[in-house]
């Protein structure tokens, strides 16, 4: 069995399964890549040795983000019931990422004390200042004081808001109150490393299942070494879409469980429009079977009713182009989509839906990055890494194209420099989208100013209108809207050149 933890995740989970079949069980299993074959290795796994029946008591669930570590080492250690294994599911973890950075760990603080589990949120306030060199009541008098705002950024990575700051106040006087009670939080990594080292008790399993692990890392190391660690990786091509092969194979994959098969031409039309997102093209797949109901194969005209067009890469080549004021390219693309078929309406809504993003994004770099972009001169924050000679600096300057430019060069720096950077409440704003459909939005919006993007909005809104109430010829009303978009542009140009 040692070998399987070696190979690839495809390659051996059948002879995985097999084994666990037959009594062959090991304490620990990690499964690492995509989270839709992840998730279905890991059902897998359980449906080999928990029966249904015994899923009450023999079957724990942890969602990786909001964990209570105690919790879980005190679940890992204690047997199951009957006759099956106990199944300890850690899904979603972000264990092999390591501590988590001061901004996450004080929104789990803030999350933990909303929820009412102060000691764990007590626990993890001590870490944070732990990491920061500051007695708890030393941070106590540093709260009144003039620099409050930038200790809280060395701190927890942010400044805090005022109802923060109050809860903050509240979590540490009850640390304070109860210091002889409250530890800092261990941290993750070892108190799994020393579980596994001392061995779990007989039948009891611990599943883990993530995006990305650190195969240098000594959980990782350990993992292997004890059980089994298996990737789940596809082949993208170099903008991060599906490889057509790793599309084609969660297709026919779906497929084969539904009893259905489909036509080459269907098969090359929904790889086309496959995306970046697995589960959401294995969701699509499950939709197109459903489409067809008792007819056995699948043909170009359901993926073309029934399927959503993940992949949507023409809205980066087209909002360039009506950034850049392109009105040949803008209209090459627009014949191209009406030859394909796709419906006017629908096109004014995905164009309108991603100048929205662009906008989101235009005002993160503007408001959300400023101050990472100038950073507050001679603060403490800006002292101590001096000092320290660590950590990631501010990102100088002042016209967000200037200054950001440089991040925004590769899809690697994007993903290091600018994404830990990015808001919360950002992120989320932006739905499930995928890095690489991020740093794509975020090169654009350097394009663009806001006012251009309200005002293109504004006309998009104008013609949607127009596609809905009037009889007017579609294709010309679209003409039309990027004629005057990009004639008022050049027009504007003219006029600041004579002025």
């Amino acid at each position: 069995m040692k070998e399987s933890g070696s190979g690839t995740g495809f390659e051996a989970l059948k002879t995985l399964i097999a084994d666990l079949r037959k009594g062959l069980i090991r304490p620990v299993y990690a499964f690492v890549g995509e989270k839709y074959f992840t998730d279905r290795a890991a059902r897998k796994l359980i449906d080999a040795v928990v029966p249904p029946a015994e899923r009450t008591w023999n079957l724990e669930r942890y969602e990786g983000q909001n964990v209570s570590w105690q919790q879980l080492w005190n679940s890992l250690k204690t047997p199951g019931f009957g006759a099956s294994p106990k199944v300890v599911w850690l899904k979603d973890t972000n264990i092999f990422a390591g501590r988590a950075e001061s901004r996450e760990l004080v929104d789990e603080v803030l999350r933990d004390w909303s929820n009412g589990r102060r000691t764990e949120a007590a626990s993890k306030l001590l870490e944070l200042l732990g990491k920061a060199g500051l007695e708890p009541t030393k941070f106590e008098a540093s709260l009144e004081s003039s620099v409050a705002a930038d200790v809280q950024v060395e701190i927890f990575g942010r400044q805090l808001d005022g109802a923060e700051c109050r809860e903050i106040r509240n979590i540490l006087q009850f640390t304070l109150d109860r210091k002889s009670a409250v530890a800092s939080t261990p941290d993750p990594v070892d108190g799994l490393m020393q579980i596994l080292s001392e061995g779990l008790p007989p039948r009891v399993i611990l599943l883990l299942t993530t995006v990305a692990a650190d195969q240098r890392g000594r959980l990782w190391r350990k993992i292997r070494e004890v059980g089994v660690a298996l990737q789940f990786t596809v082949s993208r091509e170099r903008n991060q879409a599906l490889g057509r092969d790793a599309a084609a194979g969660v297709v026919a994959q779906i497929m084969r469980e539904h009893g259905k098969r489909i036509a080459p031409k269907a098969l090359d039309l929904l790889v086309q429009r496959a995306g970046v997102d697995v589960e959401r093209l294995a969701s699509e797949v499950e939709k197109l079977c459903l489409w067809v109901g008792d007819r056995a194969e699948v043909q170009p005209k359901d993926v073309a009713n029934a399927t959503a067009d993940l992949a949507e890469s023409w809205i980066f080549e087209f909002t360039g182009a009506l950034s850049r004021r392109d009105l040949p390219t803008s209209l090459r693309t627009l014949y191209d989509l009406l030859k394909r078929g796709e419906q006017p309406l629908r096109l004014v809504a995905l164009i309108a839906r991603e100048l929205r993003n662009l906008l989101l994004a235009r005002e993160c770099l503007e408001f959300d990055l400023a101050e990472l972009r100038s950073g507050p001169k001679g603060s403490a924050t800006e002292v101590v890494r001096a000092a320290k000679g660590s950590g990631p600096g501010p990102i100088g300057g002042d016209d967000p194209a200037r200054s950001l430019g440089r991040y925004m060069s590769d899809y690697g720096t994007f993903s290091k420099a600018v994404m830990p950077r990015i808001p919360a409440e950002q992120l989320e704003a932006f739905g499930k989208a995928h890095p690489f459909v991020l740093f794509k939005r975020f090169q654009e919006a350097l394009l663009w100013g806001v006012q251009d993007l309200q005002k293109a909005l504004t006309e998009l809104a104008l013609l949607e209108q127009q596609l809905k109430t009037s009889r007017a010829d579609a294709r010309m009303l679209l003409e039309g809207f990027l004629l005057r978009w990009c004639s008022a542009a050049k027009a504007a140009v003219a006029r600041h050149r004579l002025a």
